[in-house]
């Protein structure tokens, strides 16, 4: 496992390694849970721990929430220069959506890509909440457009402003 949310750490371990990066505002498990690993600790997730989450109340304040998330995963990405493939799949995703709705103008036959994804966001919602009624699912269909758009548009400006800085510094 590369993370889990919350977490018990033993102190000497997390003294090793130098603690959590105050820098980081969001992400801060998966950096932290990545240096453990690179120190030759183990993560792992106790299915059986209980925890309480409040989901955020609108759709604005989840896109906000997902954002920050892409942004500060990018930012982790640039510190250790790594990201894994499925941290790359999402905001590349998005991006191809987003170019065939664009190029459905010439081309309308490119309109199969986004309903494609959302046919697929809503065949999800019946193997995963099979319990939902007509209304329940096209929130859940929302969020989960709101949740993949936002971390997408958060890395990828994440990257871009990363990148804009490192040329005008090399400039």
């Amino acid at each position: 496992m590369d993370t889990a949310w919350l977490g018990v750490f033993q102190r000497s371990a997390l003294t090793e390694i130098g603690g959590y990066d105050e820098r980081f505002v969001r992400n801060q498990d998966a950096e932290l849970n990545l240096r453990l690993r690179r120190a030759g600790y183990e993560v792992w997730l106790d299915r059986r721990l209980i925890v309480d989450y409040q989901p955020r109340s609108t759709l604005q304040a989840l896109g906000r929430q997902y954002w920050k998330y892409g942004w500060w995963r990018m930012q982790t990405g640039r510190k250790h220069r790594k990201l894994a493939l499925r941290q790359l799949a999402v905001p590349l995703a998005v991006l191809v959506l987003a170019s065939s709705v664009a190029a459905s103008f010439w081309m309308p036959w490119l309109l199969v890509l986004p309903l494609g994804y959302v046919a697929a966001l809503v065949a999800q919602t019946f193997v995963s909440k099979r319990d939902l009624d007509h209304r329940e699912r096209a929130m859940m269909v929302g969020a989960l457009v709101t949740m993949h758009f936002s971390w997408a548009v958060g890395f990828l400006t994440s990257a871009s402003i990363s990148v804009l800085r490192r040329n005008r510094r090399d400039g």
